[in-house]
């Protein structure tokens, strides 16, 4: 008899991957806290479990990282995209065009967002920079 749900694929073995097994036996109340931490962690539960058990103490899970690691990116490409566009700003004024008081405005503006955007993770990520300013 065939006890899997529907549409649910069954992992399959990868070369190189998990070589041991734990079985863990708890309740049925257990379990469902776990099964809900994990989904909002966005998580299996056995990935879930190892990464809580392999946390620092006062440390990051894997889960946060990898947040914080796109988060950064993210802010990092923005960074690089409005420095790009100051430039051309700059480029263009230094070649004789004339460069709107608008257009330069819009475009530090926008850099400054960015700015106080990358400021705003790198507080949250490490509450002690806020008094090094």
């Amino acid at each position: 008899m065939n006890t899997r749900k529907q549409g649910v694929r069954r992992q399959r073995r990868v070369r190189g991957g998990a070589e041991t097994r734990i079985n863990i036996r708890t309740t049925v109340v257990v379990r469902a806290a776990l099964t809900a931490r994990a989904a909002v962690a966005g998580l299996s539960v056995p990935l879930y479990l190892i990464e809580c058990g392999l946390r620092e103490p006062d440390g990051w899970s894997l889960h946060q990282q990898r947040h914080w690691v796109a988060e950064w990116e993210a802010a990092a490409v923005k960074l690089f995209r409005s420095g790009s566009a100051l430039n051309q700003l700059a480029r263009q004024a230094n070649s004789g065009y004339v460069v709107g008081q608008r257009q330069l405005e819009a475009a530090l503006d926008y850099h400054q967002r960015v700015l106080d955007e990358l400021r705003q993770s790198l507080d949250a990520v490490d509450p002690h920079r806020r008094g090094e300013r």
